[in-house]
């Protein structure tokens, strides 16, 4: 099994227990929701279920995931 890549490890930080945490993760990686979509379909769409979850209450995580194919996986992809 290969190491995971930082911004793999930067997804997993989505699903952390302290909220400012999963918020500075969910900053970092709004621009990778576009560009990389695959680096958050791993597991059972974990990373998609906490980013469903952020963008509730993260108007940073709103405005640059809203309209992203990240919230509306492909589950072939």
């Amino acid at each position: 099994m290969s190491r995971p890549t930082e911004l793999e490890e930067l997804v997993e930080f989505l699903h952390h227990g302290n909220t400012q945490i999963r918020q500075i993760a969910a900053e970092n990686l709004v621009p990778y929701s576009k560009t990389q979509p695959s680096i958050f379909k791993n597991g059972q769409l974990t990373p998609i279920k906490d980013l469903k979850l952020l963008v509730k209450d993260y108007a940073v995580c709103r405005k640059g995931l809203i309209d992203s194919p990240t919230l509306h996986p492909d589950p072939d992809g």
